[in-house]
């Protein structure tokens, strides 16, 4: 009984699978780029930038990205859900570049986990 209930779960779950639409809004063919207060330092590896966590409010995605590797400056950004160009957007610094820096305990360090309450805050495990 347990191998036919398993493949009937999973013969469901495939239908899902094909049932659901997605539509394709942004693709990045080359690495990510941050939107830059000034020119970078240098330091910036595009291709080390990895999301780990995500957010959605409204009319954006917020990220969190893995600061395991060297040369990504900060852990949290958002992105909008639609643009009027077809260019896909550069991620935006949130809330600042000023409120994220690591190895001060009062700022965003590294943002491990995050969720958008039901009256739009943004919590941010950090």
């Amino acid at each position: 009984m347990v191998p036919s209930f398993c493949a009937l779960f999973f013969l469901g779950l495939s239908s899902l699978a094909t049932a659901v639409n997605f539509t394709q809004v942004f693709e990045w063919p080359d690495d990510w780029d941050y939107e830059w207060p000034s020119e970078g330092d240098g330091t910036f590896k595009p291709q080390n930038i990895q999301p780990i966590y995500m957010a959605v409010y409204e009319t954006r995605i917020f990220l969190s990205l893995d600061r395991y590797y060297d040369g990504i400056p900060v852990t949290l950004v958002s992105l909008p859900t639609s643009s009027a160009s077809s260019a896909s957007p550069k991620l935006t610094l949130f809330p600042s570049w000023e409120m994220q820096e690591f190895g001060h305990c009062n700022k965003i360090e590294e943002a491990k986990g995050l969720e958008v309450d039901s009256i739009g805050r943004l919590w941010v495990v950090s």
